[in-house]
């Protein structure tokens, strides 16, 4: 009996994924920034490197790297886009298995003006997107229109006998024709 309450429980039975997130400026070498921790009831960050550090000198790209099972999957932004927060999005495979990141630094997505020094951000914001079905299109027939650009008013549909008389009416004069008395084949033959 224990076995088959376990067997039943066992889907509802889901362990955390922990995955290493690391960062760094174009032509660094990573350094890990923290854990983000994936569960069925979201996504958690711990920091592991909250130093206040400069980009090098020369820096043009800001790349965001998570080790996803030896899978290296990266985002990129542009260096002078970083600010001190960060929104990280972590796009999820079916199975919860991160697929795809996202990173965004500055609002507007345009590099400010302003000098070359630019700094880690201080502070991560994670969150995940789960795939789901995209809301089906509805099919409509096109509308028709008329010389003058209006709409063309519904065909009014025809009644049965409307579409079919003459096959009817065919029908109905090879049957007449067929039915006649066979009497002068009849009195033909006996003379």
């Amino acid at each position: 009996m224990r076995w088959l309450t376990l067997c039943l429980l066992s889907p509802l039975l889901v362990v955390a994924q922990t995955y290493t997130l690391s960062h760094r400026f174009l032509p660094d070498l990573p350094a890990p920034l923290g854990l983000i921790t994936l569960s069925p009831a979201g996504a958690s960050f711990d920091v592991l490197d909250a130093a206040d550090r400069l980009a090098p000198s020369g820096a043009t790209w800001y790349q965001v790297l998570l080790d996803v099972d030896g899978d290296v999957i990266t985002a990129s932004t542009k260096a002078c886009c970083v600010t001190a927060e960060a929104n990280l999005t972590v796009h999820l495979a079916p199975g919860d298995r991160p697929a795809s990141l996202e990173v965004q630094s500055a609002p507007s997505g345009a590099c400010p003006s302003g000098g070359s020094n630019y700094t880690y951000p201080r502070e991560i914001y994670v969150a995940l997107h789960r795939p789901g079905w995209p809301e089906m299109p509805t099919i409509q027939h096109p509308v028709s229109l008329t010389t003058d650009g209006k709409a063309a008013p519904p065909v009014v549909e025809k009644t049965f006998l409307q579409k079919y008389w003459m096959v009817i009416v065919g029908l109905a004069l090879f049957l007449v024709t067929q039915m006649g008395p066979d009497e002068p084949r009849a009195a033909a033959a006996a003379k």
